[in-house]
């Protein structure tokens, strides 16, 4: 069989090196970890110029490792000893800075997974295969993107494992599912290949009930009860339950990374499928074993105890001696992650905990003191930030004082300012006088009366006789206006003379109404009296208000009526008016708390919000 070598690359993943001398070969692979190779070189050996820090090495063909330290030993057989990190942990050179989110609805974990490794700064890794599809939500800040990459398995509720392909450039990486029913690939039997067998179980970590808590502190902290029926824990079926006695075991699930519910619970979940079971682990030690045969990570193994007892479990880590194969070890495990990688989650979130914002608890104060009526009512706008994570009650102080003046009374100086208008009136004065009754009026007409125009054609006639009475005759003339003249008794054709008549005689007037239409057109003055006011500063009060009412975002809230001659006035907590159908609080609405009092008056609107922030949002400036 050929001999396999250890290759050296440099930076650049150049072959610049094949170390023949290297001995004491030794692969150290555990499922979903950072994989180690370890590997020795004399310490005369001119190779040793090769084995830099950041070189890279592979041995026959197989995963690619990137030397990160050397330790040397001096003894009779001096050597150095070399320890190497699978590339994997280039991911670890790239990280998120700042706090960035991605995922949720319509985004599935291939693509979150895309996003992480879009930060690097040279694209080493790229995804190959992901067998999930969950729609959540990430958040990281200040996040190594190895480790950002781990906090998105760390919510799947099942068995999954990440591989590597480091024989192709750039490096490709999958997450698959791991499923319990598949065909066992290693078959380990006594007096055969088993060599020997140790069992470690453990059953002191064993919870089957878990209360989770996010970030925040307190009764800030972010839990679970809002999405999980009101129960702020999760439990085990009734089965496994059983299966431990019928004990529930309780312990604190606390991930201070998770600000969303949802993410928080389904991590909880998964802590849970590991630590509701008693760990069990096997090592075995091969009698006998090809180095063609050497099993891979996430195999399964069917294992057969001295008692014909089978047992399926799978393949989570491998112990490789490539210069003694006889020395290979292997680890089988009843689940791919134990209770022991879930407590060294945690003691990683104890570190990434340090990086992560935390928040407090913060108190702030918004206030508005103006004039007001029935129809101007006095808003105070409050607005609440994304970055509020919870709002424990936001206290409103409302009271209502006496309409306020910034003056006093005013003092007059006359003065006298004349304007001129024209008026003209039009319409009847009188519709109808009436003269009741008839009569007549009796007095000289006129002295003189002449038929003017010269002489005038006469005519007469004889107008009468009677006893003792002289005949006369009645003469009409045709003078203006036209009249009569009474003469003796003669007839008489001729021209009468221009002459005229001084006389007195009567009018008599008939009994009768005028019908008139009138216009009056007069001017007239105003004279008014104009005046300054000189206003003197001085706080003055007007009215008396006897109610108001609070309204908040629209709605009418409450009616609060003055109790007697006391304060009219009010205090409470308006959390509860403010929250929206989901029954959650707005972060992004204008919230207008406004205040109507019944009548004029100076309104003094107070609120005092207590939330919980986290510094998360834009940088400092």
């Amino acid at each position: 069989m050929q001999k396999s070598y250890l290759e050296v690359f440099d930076t650049s993943r150049r072959l610049i090196g094949i170390l023949e001398n290297a001995a004491d070969i030794r692969e150290e692979m555990r499922i979903n970890a950072v994989w180690h190779l370890k590997f020795s070189l004399p310490y005369g050996d001119v190779k040793n110029a090769l084995c830099r820090p950041f070189n890279f090495v592979r041995y026959a063909g197989g995963e690619m490792y990137r030397i990160m330290a050397g330790t040397e030993v001096y003894n009779e057989n001096g050597y150095v000893e070399y320890r190497c990190e699978h590339v994997i942990a280039l991911l670890l050179d790239d990280m998120i800075f700042g706090v960035s989110a991605f995922g949720g609805h319509g985004i599935g974990t291939a693509q979150v997974i895309r996003y992480v490794l879009s930060y690097q700064q040279q694209q080493d890794w790229v995804l190959d295969v992901c067998d999930f599809s969950f729609q959540l939500e990430y958040s990281w800040e200040n996040e190594a993107l190895l480790t950002a990459l781990k906090s998105i398995s760390s919510v799947i509720p099942e068995p999954f494992m990440w591989e590597y392909n480091t024989n192709t450039y750039p490096f490709r990486l999958s997450l698959r599912r791991l499923t319990r029913n598949r065909p066992p690939q290693l078959f380990i039997r006594p007096q055969k290949n088993l060599k020997s067998l140790r069992v470690y179980r453990d059953d002191t970590r064993i919870a089957t009930r878990l209360y989770p808590m996010g970030a925040g502190e307190g009764i800030n902290q972010v839990r679970v009860t809002e999405i999980n029926g009101g129960v702020p824990f999760i439990q085990s079926p009734a089965h496994i339950i059983a299966a431990h006695g019928g004990r529930i075991v309780s312990r604190p699930f606390v991930a201070r990374e998770y600000n969303d519910p949802q993410m928080l619970i389904f991590a909880a979940r998964a802590a849970l499928n590991e630590l509701q079971e008693a760990h069990e682990e096997y090592e075995i030690d091969f009698a006998s074993i090809d180095a063609n045969d050497i099993p891979q990570i996430g195999m399964m193994a069917e294992i057969q105890d001295s008692e014909s007892v089978r047992k399926r479990a799978a393949i989570v880590g491998i112990d490789h001696h490539h210069s003694e194969i006889a020395k290979t070890k292997i680890y089988i495990a009843n689940r791919p992650r134990d209770a022991t990688g879930y407590l060294a989650d945690m003691a990683d979130r104890l570190r990434i905990e340090m990086t992560h914002s935390q928040g407090a608890t913060n108190i702030f104060q918004d206030h508005i003191y103006d004039n007001a009526d029935q129809n101007s009512p006095l808003p105070l706008i409050l607005n609440l930030r994304p970055s509020m994570r919870f709002i424990n009650e936001i206290f409103l102080d409302v009271e209502i004082r006496p309409f306020r003046m910034p003056f006093a009374v005013t003092e007059n100086n006359p003065q006298t300012t004349t304007s001129q208008s024209n008026t003209t009136t039009t319409g009847p004065s009188s519709i109808s006088t009436t003269y009741s009754g008839g009569g007549h009026t009796s007095g000289p007409s006129s002295q003189n009366t002449t038929a003017a125009g010269g002489g005038q054609e006469v005519s007469s006639t004889m107008v009468g006789v009677g006893a003792g009475f002289n005949p006369i005759f009645s003469v009409q003339t045709g003078g203006s206006p036209p009249h009569a003249h009474a003469l003796p008794n003669f007839a008489m054709v001729g021209n009468v003379a221009p002459h005229s008549h001084n006389m007195h005689h009567t009018h008599w007037v008939e009994s009768h109404s005028h019908n008139m239409m009138h216009t009056h057109q007069f001017a007239h003055n105003h004279t008014i009296p104009a005046h300054s006011h000189t206003l003197t500063p001085r706080i003055t009060n007007s009215g008396f208000p006897t109610s108001f009412t609070l309204r908040i975002n629209g709605v009418n809230r409450l009616s609060i009526n003055r109790i007697g001659n006391g304060p009219l006035m009010w205090q409470g907590d308006i959390a509860q008016w403010m929250v929206n159908a989901s029954g959650q609080i707005s972060r992004t609405q204008r919230h207008i708390i406004e205040v109507v009092p019944d009548a004029p008056a100076y309104c003094m609107i107070t609120v005092t919000p207590q939330t919980f922030i986290q510094s998360r949002g834009n940088e400092r400036r």
